[in-house]
């Protein structure tokens, strides 16, 4: 009987390979999971591994991670650094927030 854990895939044309389901459901992984891929060398030097790692988003400011976190742009923003940046930004005549807030990717606090 095969291990449940592994699973021989083939690469396609461009190189994508299908995670099986069961693999998926048990790292609980959804459409959407950003994974980070990197490579393994082994002691021997004879193989090579592939890791998948999911990447937990944390703030692009302070990088700590947050359950709540904004997308902004490339990255993302804890509650508490968005509040600052938009305090800060409302105190002067220069709003460097306002093209963010003009397409829709920040909002008055």
């Amino acid at each position: 009987m095969p291990n449940k854990k592994t699973a021989p895939r083939q690469l396609d044309e461009i190189g994508r390979i299908v995670i099986p389901a069961n693999i998926r459901e048990e790292l609980e992984w959804d459409v959407g999971t950003t994974l980070e891929v990197s490579i393994k060398d082994n002691k021997d030097n004879a193989s090579k591994s592939i890791i998948m790692k999911e990447v937990t988003p944390c703030c692009s400011l302070c990088r700590k991670s947050y359950e709540n976190l904004e997308r902004i742009e490339k990255g993302y923003m804890c509650p508490d650094c968005l509040e600052k940046i938009m305090w800060r930004c409302f105190q002067t005549d220069n709003n460097p927030a306002e093209p963010y807030i003009q397409r829709g990717c920040l909002s008055y606090v």
